[in-house]
């Protein structure tokens, strides 16, 4: 566009003042943000999952900053990402997306983008129910065991990184210890229920209730349905998988590999 209006102005004659004028005008509109197409981000997604399953069993996911993906994975990406015009803010970061199982975290990874707090629970609740083996029919049977500690932890990272540590599995761990830091001792469930604000006025909130905002209490999120019902017996399993989990590394902000890259 610079070069069109240079020529133009040669061509014409034009003041310089009527070329900062005709800039001004012009390029607010160039500014503006334009929101991808959502049939390129799935059509990105779905290469990008299909790169994932068929690549992460080559790679240590003990080294989880490096990315699950060969370097012809990542220069078909990157082809397909020019082609799409997709930049790289909306791609998701492969090495935040490490998985045993082959599950599908993108739909995760841009809810939490977008802050979609409630959005972004409901696919963690998916999530977990795949991971466990079962299927939309046994929703509130999560088995917490047969979940992979790798998928446990890359839905716990993207939680974490999302609210700057705010929200994650991590975190209510962190804070059950801190009100129970004996554990041979019964945990005391309401004090922790109280601490996370699923416990108000002496009593367990439902899941209607919950706080999907980033101003909630730390570690209300995530949270299952019928908070009320299940209490701490059905989040202590959890807790006992997140314990097993590596220490959280420093969040860092994502960048691109190079130009058109995958964000790291």
């Amino acid at each position: 566009g610079q070069t069109i209006l240079e020529r133009e102005q040669i061509r014409l004659g034009l003041m310089q003042a009527s070329v900062n004028a005709i800039n001004q005008a012009i390029l607010p509109a160039f500014m503006l943000p334009v929101e991808t197409d959502t049939a390129k981000l799935d059509r990105y997604d779905a290469a990008l999952q299909q790169a994932i399953r068929q690549d992460c069993r080559l790679f240590d996911s003990t080294h989880r900053d490096n990315i699950p993906l060969t370097a012809v994975s990542q220069a078909e990406l990157r082809l397909l990402q020019r082609w799409l015009e997709i930049p790289d803010s909306e791609i998701p970061p492969a090495n935040r997306l490490w998985t045993e199982r082959g599950t599908d975290y993108t739909k995760l990874w841009r809810n939490l983008k977008r802050k979609d707090w409630r959005a972004a629970n409901e696919e963690t609740l998916n999530l977990l129910r795949i991971n466990s083996g079962k299927s939309e029919r046994d929703a509130e049977m999560i088995d917490i065991q047969r979940i992979p500690l790798i998928d446990l932890q890359t839905i716990d990272q993207l939680w974490d990184e999302a609210s700057n540590g705010r929200f994650g599995f991590r975190i209510q761990l962190d804070l059950w210890r801190q009100v129970n830091p004996n554990p041979n001792q019964p945990g005391n469930t309401e004090a922790f229920g109280k601490l996370v604000d699923w416990r108000r006025n002496n009593a367990w909130i439902n899941y209607e209730f919950l706080d999907f905002s980033l101003t909630a209490a730390r570690g209300h999120l995530p949270a299952f349905p019928l908070i009320g019902w299940w209490c701490w017996a059905r989040h202590q399993p959890l807790m006992e998988r997140v314990a097993a989990l590596a220490p959280v590394r420093q969040i860092q902000s994502a960048k691109p590999l190079e130009p058109h890259g995958l964000s790291a």
